[in-house]
């Protein structure tokens, strides 16, 4: 394996670092969706682990992964983030938070099942530390400014996205609950503001307090 790593891969890969790129491009036609040789992508990262020897007085050892970091690892969270905050942007500009929340659900869980499918373990922690950035993080003021519309609605499973998504951002659910308690206060006050004139129109006011009582049932059951 020292061999090889200085007679095949350091010319192939130490300039222009033709086999990373080849790689790299064949992650962005599945996240694009097309179908690839997983077996392949794991074989060639299983080669940059594989290439972390130290010449031992006990002979070769797998020492680290000092070369699977610096020639994939590295340039492909990269690369995520790139691809990422495009499709993000891209997404935004045609569709509403609701829909974008279920992608962004939806491409975690995509980057999950690649870690288990080929690429090194090691890579999970970063990877999907940096997708939540991208993914959550970056549009988490989109959402929020959102939640207000959800909760009229009534717009459950969306709430719960928005829930599960922020729940991985450290504090992240703080702000939601800061906007839930706003407008739970602010669909309050305008409806008990107009008690006089429900009472002039002869309108029952417990019509307020079933009003107030649902939003308050909203914050139980999803905060």
């Amino acid at each position: 394996m020292i061999q090889w790593k200085s007679i095949v891969f350091d010319p192939i890969n130490k300039n222009d670092h033709k086999l990373t790129n080849a790689l790299l491009r064949l992650i962005e036609d599945e996240r694009t969706g097309s179908t690839i040789d997983q077996d392949l992508a794991k074989k060639v990262i299983e080669s940059f682990v594989a290439l972390g020897i130290e010449n031992t007085p006990k002979g070769p050892t797998v020492s680290s992964l000092n070369v699977y970091e610096q020639e994939f690892e590295t340039p492909f969270i990269q690369a995520t983030v790139e691809f990422y905050k495009a499709e993000a942007r891209r997404f935004l500009a045609d569709k509403c938070v609701a829909e974008y929340m279920e992608k962004a659900e939806e491409r975690l869980g995509e980057e999950e099942a690649r870690v288990e499918r080929y690429l090194h373990n090691h890579t999970r922690e970063a990877l999907i530390a940096k997708c939540e950035q991208v993914l959550i993080q970056e549009h988490s003021e989109s959402m929020l400014a959102e939640l207000p519309k959800l909760l009229v609605d009534e717009s459950e499973d969306d709430i719960r996205r928005m829930y599960s998504l922020l729940s991985r951002l450290d504090n992240g659910l703080e702000p939601m609950r800061m906007s839930f308690e706003g407008t739970i206060r602010d669909v309050a006050l305008a409806r008990v503001g107009s008690e006089e004139l429900a009472k002039e129109e002869g309108d029952d006011i417990e019509l307020v307090t079933d009003a107030v009582a649902t939003l308050s049932e909203l914050f139980e059951k999803y905060l």
